[in-house]
C-alpha cells in the first residue's frame, strides 16, 4: 500500500485507490478525524492544512532556516491578506 501512494497526496490516493486496496471509507475517515483531533484541527482544517502543506514543501535548509511547526506557518499564512 505504501509503494501504491508512494509521495501522493493522500486524500487524492484514496479517492483513486483507497477501496481497491481494501480501505474501508469509514476508517479513512476515522483516521483523518483522529488526526485532525490530534491537531487540534476540525476535518476541513486538517484537510486544507494538510493540502498546504503538500502544496508548500519544505527543504532541509528551510526547516533549519525556520524550525517553526508547519502548523504555525500554515495558521499565520491563513491570517496574513492576500
Amino acid at each position: 500500500m505504501n509503494i501504491s501512494k508512494n509521495d501522493r497526496n493522500i486524500f487524492e490516493w484514496f479517492e483513486q485507490f483507497g477501496e481497491s486496496k481494501g480501505i474501508r471509507h469509514d476508517r479513512f475517515d476515522n483516521l483523518i478525524s483522529w488526526l485532525a483531533a490530534n491537531h487540534g484541527l476540525s476535518v476541513s482544517d486538517y484537510r486544507s492544512f494538510y493540502y498546504w502543506c503538500f502544496d508548500n514543501r519544505r527543504t532541509v535548509e528551510e526547516v533549519e532556516a525556520d524550525p517553526r511547526p508547519s502548523l504555525e506557518i500554515w495558521q499565520e499564512s491563513k491570517s496574513v491578506p492576500a
